[in-house]
């Protein structure tokens, strides 16, 4: 069996970071209340953009690295090819291990040492552990930008602003600044930017996360891969997907929310997924606030907190002001405006003006409307068995592919893994990775191994 090297590397995120203190309290056990923290004196390269995320106080970004024993010499950054990079991204609630807990590296020996799979450096990070993620989404815009906190010269005080997106900015980092973070980490591995030396893949809330990276960085991945998740919010006649789920939330994770204390007592809990599934993506698609600023003092403790009402959609930031949707009891201290508006409302399901304005422009089919992937290979997993509807929504963005010129679409249809029982929850992962590494070798090495 082929050895690897395995190791774990935090992608820390640490420069001008204000530490927010999350914490789960009584019988809404998703509350989080922000306290003021201490910047770090830390740098990285993508520092800027979890600068405002909820729950990560050190703007982190953890990841697990694969490196097969024909790659070792990356393990010291210096020294032979580059090698071919895939970034596999968890589900909902995964962490950077998910993968490797359901047989990657076994999978990954198995098929190297059976010569199916060529070289390559698999990395995969972590989800968003506040609600379970936040579809790798968080918006950006040309003025975010994190002033740095450094002393202004001949003066003992930091420059005092900090601005930044609830959700995080993953649009900036997991097809951009996390392959750059790469390429300075091991150079000799680094892709040199052609298209075929990169690929993205992923399960869940991952799968619309690699697509999504994809169609923000086209040219960036010459393959994509996804296994059933969120990947129509509206489904194939317009009405399913995602909608199906909103009244999910209401008869069986919720039944005793009403249109009387929806707004105030709306659950986070861990052992609500879909609940948070929508908090996840409302604070990323549809924040109150979409540009959240601090300031704070020479001995870093916030000065002042400051809402961005002043500006107006399309400009720097805005704020939502139709309260029918909103949600403003997750997270505390709302003068931060960490608030967010769900999709749907008790009454209405969903509620078009956020659903069609904010939610919609973020379904794939919508993203991809200029021939983003086009030269790209595509391979979807999916399997009827799979929860939350998620198996249709992969067959109706497969039927979209399928009419997008220039897009190389292949579908793995699972029924049933060895050992009987459902395809649920994951639990076929094992028995399609081997699918999805050849994929994604067949694609960076096209006239085979020896290429």
């Amino acid at each position: 069996m082929v050895k690897n090297i395995r190791f774990i590397i935090p992608l820390i995120a640490l420069a001008l970071v204000v530490a927010f203190g999350c914490s789960d309290r009584g019988t809404n056990s998703g509350n989080l209340s922000i306290v003021p923290g201490n910047p770090s004196p830390d740098q990285h390269s993508f520092y800027h953009s979890f600068a405002m995320q909820v729950g990560n106080p050190f703007q982190l970004l953890y990841a697990d690295i694969y490196i097969p024993e024909s790659a070792s010499y990356l393990f010291g950054g210096t020294g032979g090819d580059p090698v071919p990079l895939l970034i596999l991204l968890p589900p909902q609630g995964g962490n950077q291990y998910y993968y490797r807990n359901h047989g990657l590296y076994e999978v990954a020996d198995r098929l190297a040492a059976e010569g199916k799979i060529g070289t390559m450096v698999i990395l995969t990070i972590n989800n968003d552990p506040i609600f379970g993620g936040n579809f790798y989404a968080g918006v950006g815009h040309p003025e975010f930008e994190v002033i740095d906190p450094r002393h202004v010269p001949g003066s003992h005080r930091y420059i005092d602003t900090l601005v930044g997106h609830p959700a995080g900015l993953y649009d900036e980092v997991v097809g951009d600044s996390l392959i750059h973070w790469f390429r300075g980490k091991y150079e000799a591995s680094s892709p040199t930017g052609d298209k075929g030396q990169c690929a993205i893949g992923g399960i869940g809330m991952g799968a619309y996360g690699a697509f999504r990276a994809a169609i923000m960085n086209p040219g960036t991945f010459s393959s994509v891969s996804g296994i059933d998740g969120p990947l129509d919010f509206d489904g194939a006649d317009g009405s399913s997907g995602l909608i199906d789920l909103m009244n999910y939330v209401f008869d069986v994770e919720q039944p005793g929310i009403t249109a009387a204390n929806f707004r105030g007592q709306f659950d986070s809990s861990a052992t609500l997924p879909v609940s948070r599934m929508f908090l996840g993506g409302a604070l990323a698609f549809s924040p109150h606030d979409t540009l959240v600023r601090f300031e704070y003092n020479v001995i870093n403790q916030f000065q002042t907190a400051t809402s961005i009402d002043t500006l107006t959609r399309g400009k720097i930031g805005y704020i939502i002001t139709d309260s029918t949707t909103l949600v403003d009891s997750i997270v505390t201290q709302d003068a931060r405006n960490f608030d967010m508006h769900l999709p749907f409302s008790y009454t209405d399901r969903p509620y078009l003006p956020i659903w069609n304005t904010l939610w919609l422009p973020n379904n794939l089919e919508n993203m991809a409307s200029a021939g983003e992937l086009n030269g790209t290979d595509v391979w979807l997993g999916t399997s009827t068995d799979a929860q939350y509807g998620f198996h249709d929504m992969t067959m109706s963005w497969a039927a979209t592919l399928e009419g997008t010129a220039g897009v190389n679409l292949t579908v793995r249809e699972f029924d049933a893994y060895e050992g009987g029982g459902p395809a649920v929850g994951g639990r076929y992962l094992n028995e399609l990775l081997g699918d999805m590494l050849v994929f994604h070798s067949n694609s960076f090495y096209p006239n085979g191994l020896d290429d």
